[in-house]
């Protein structure tokens, strides 16, 4: 089996860019991806295309999804106050 892929609950590999981007999306500022260009130093374009491959590797279609896929997998904290701001979220 190659590295990111395997069974749905696998956790996929994202590259460092691409975990920033899943990280600032999912935090408790969440910016708009208009405001990620500025907050990341690169083109929109370049955000897209990342956000692209999150979808594609997290099996989503929507930034909801990649959010609610994040923080079941663990991959960026459940920022909500029930799940102790920090915690990812329950099973």
């Amino acid at each position: 089996m190659k590295a990111g892929q395997g069974s749905a609950s696998a956790v996929p590999v994202l590259t460092a860019q691409e975990r920033r981007v899943c990280r600032l999306l999912c935090g408790p500022d969440e910016p708009g991806v208009k405001e990620l260009p500025a907050v990341l130093g690169i083109s929109e374009r370049t955000v897209r295309t990342h956000l692209e491959k999150l979808y594609r590797k997290l099996k989503v279609r929507t930034r909801v999804g990649l959010v609610r896929e994040a923080i079941a997998r663990g991959l960026v904290p459940c920022p909500c106050a029930r799940c102790g701001g920090g915690s990812p979220a329950p099973g």
